[in-house]
């Protein structure tokens, strides 16, 4: 055992609420996770203070998450009375991120599962007043799960073009991204916004950038069209699109982590 190996056994352990139960309840079984001599200096660790610090872990983790992809909805905060970094103190909220396994999908669904009820539920006065306001909540819903989706495996061009897991389309009775600008001032009174039906395609690049743009009905086919199996020319033809063009949104698509290659077996 080093200092490093122990450093990483009580990080993975702090990350891991599952795992820490497991930990604390003696469970031999996780030796071969944590390495023995480690997991037998961690159960020696109070399970309060291992509970007291995974859980300040977890609330800085997802604070930052929540301040940076609901930033539009808590700008509206004052107006409307919710911000949704609030319901990480609440006691279903403090309950998960003692659960929690951080950076996973599964634990980001459940906390958007809390977010959204908070931020949605009895909110008729509030759309009386902002008539976008849950077409903004799923913008923002949607970029926190873009971002906490199934990492990227990619191959290379050898292969066929495919709609990458997390990559998602979302389909907005408002036009949302006409808004964000003068919601990014922060300024007031509320800044209204079109009732237009707006198409986004929101991905996740290889370094972790999360990119919402407006998805043109031929983008949109060429996405969906994109499974693994048909190569850029049947795509095109799929599409009713010039070849030249096909792979230039194809390059495009891929810059911003919406499409990925699949490896040839």
């Amino acid at each position: 055992m080093t200092g490093r190996s122990l450093h990483d056994a009580l990080l993975t352990v702090l990350g891991d609420g599952p795992l820490r139960a497991r930990l604390l309840n003696g469970d031999n079984s996780i030796r071969g996770l944590l390495g023995s001599e480690e997991w037998l200096v961690l159960t020696r660790v109070s399970g309060e203070r291992l509970g007291r610090m995974s859980r300040f872990l977890a609330h800085h983790y997802y604070r930052e998450r929540v301040v940076r992809l609901f930033r539009h909805v808590r700008t509206l905060a004052p107006d409307t009375g919710r911000d949704p970094l609030t319901v990480l103190d609440t006691p279903a909220g403090l309950a998960l991120l003692d659960q929690s396994v951080l950076g996973t999908a599964e634990t980001a669904e459940r906390i958007l599962s809390l977010i959204e009820d908070y931020l949605i539920g009895n909110d008729g006065a509030i759309r009386d007043a902002i008539p976008y306001w849950r077409d903004l909540v799923r913008y923002q819903a949607t970029m926190f799960r873009v971002e906490a989706g199934a990492p990227r495996s990619g191959g290379t061009r050898d292969g066929a073009p495919c709609r990458s897991l997390s990559t998602r389309i979302l389909e907005l009775d408002w036009d949302i991204p006409e808004v964000l600008p003068e919601l990014r001032k922060g300024t007031h009174p509320i800044p209204p916004a079109r009732p237009a039906e707006t198409c986004l395609l929101i991905a996740r690049s290889r370094n972790g950038r999360v990119t919402a743009v407006r998805c043109l009905a031929e983008i949109r086919m060429l996405v969906e069209s994109a499974n693994g199996e048909r190569g850029v020319e049947e795509l095109a033809q799929r599409c009713r699109l010039p070849l030249q063009e096909t792979a230039r949104f194809l390059r495009q698509l891929e810059e911003i982590g919406a499409i990925e290659w699949k490896a040839e077996r």
